[in-house]
């Protein structure tokens, strides 16, 4: 399924509370272990963003969704249209290309030292 390929980092993993709601009725297989390189984890209000860090790495999970309407889905569960979030397919650490809802301008812009979470995953938060 080309172009269907996501990785998810935080409250959509496996184990976590968005998992089985939101992303799970959309999976066409298991997700499988992954990793995001040149990106750091983050954590504000409660909720985890990714954004560019040379170096660093994100812990994640890859997912295979069943159909085109997944995209869209999720894209309204990460307000994409509102700029909390930016979908942009980047790829893993083994060159898979995937699709990543990274932190939108508006919120890129209150990350920091701060609010980065050193081990890069957001299941160890």
């Amino acid at each position: 399924m080309v172009g269907l390929t996501v990785f998810v980092y935080g409250t959509l993993r496996p184990g976590s509370w968005n998992h089985d709601r939101s992303l799970a009725p959309w999976l066409a297989a298991p997700c499988r272990p992954a990793a995001l390189p040149g990106h750091a984890l983050h954590h504000l209000e409660g909720l985890p963003y990714v954004c560019a860090e040379p170096g660093a790495r994100v812990d994640g999970d890859v997912a295979e969704l069943s159909g085109a309407a997944a995209l869209a889905a999720l894209d309204r569960l990460e307000d994409v249209d509102g700029g909390h979030y930016a979908r942009v397919e980047l790829p893993l650490d083994d060159g898979t290309p995937a699709w990543v809802w990274v932190a939108g301008a508006r919120v890129a812009a209150r990350l920091g030292s701060a609010t980065r979470v050193a081990h890069g995953d957001w299941l160890l938060v």
